[in-house]
């Protein structure tokens, strides 16, 4: 028993100590001592909800608001694409940050979603070339509008995906 305990111990020291970097990271980010822990308790009870660990859920807001995309309107979202797709946070959080901050496409595929699926939608909401140009980027000024078109896809795919994996034995 004393190794278990051990174990135990040192796995949650761990957690803590990661909980603690993610809560400066998420200062940094906000520079907002209140709306830093109104995104922790936000993500702490999206986590109650989900199959995901509150440090998974935390450290994905922290990442999100780091490269200053709104936590508040993708965490469920991402979770939702996670769950669905049986990935983890990390990797549809990547997704959607590749997206979003860098307009990089490619990790999105991997939760099966491609920048042609992308384009396409875009082209049906706004028109030919209005989102993105005849080479295929992001026009300027349209970011808004692909997170729009990012959103709809995701809530269309994936809805649900979380509680759906909460449910099983894996959840």
């Amino acid at each position: 028993t004393t190794l278990v305990g051990g174990a135990a111990f040192t796995t949650g020291l761990q957690t803590s100590i990661n909980l603690e970097a993610y809560r400066t990271m998420l200062e940094t980010a906000t520079k907002d001592f209140e709306k830093t822990n109104k995104l922790m308790k936000n993500a702490e009870q999206l986590s109650i909800s989900t199959p995901f660990s509150p440090e998974e859920v935390i450290q994905a807001t922290a990442t999100l608001e780091s490269y200053g995309i709104d936590s508040e309107r993708w965490l469920a979202r991402i979770a939702d694409a996670a769950g669905a797709t049986n990935t983890t946070m990390e990797q549809a959080t990547e997704a959607v940050k590749d997206i979003l901050s860098k307009n990089e496409f490619e990790t999105m595929e991997s939760l099966g979603i491609s920048k042609e699926m992308i384009i396409a939608a875009a082209e049906q909401k706004y028109g030919k070339n209005k989102v993105f140009n005849k080479q295929g980027q992001v026009k300027d000024k349209q970011e808004e509008k692909l997170k729009i078109v990012l959103e709809e896809i995701m809530v269309s795919k994936f809805d649900g995906g979380a509680e759906k994996l909460s449910q099983t034995v894996k959840g």
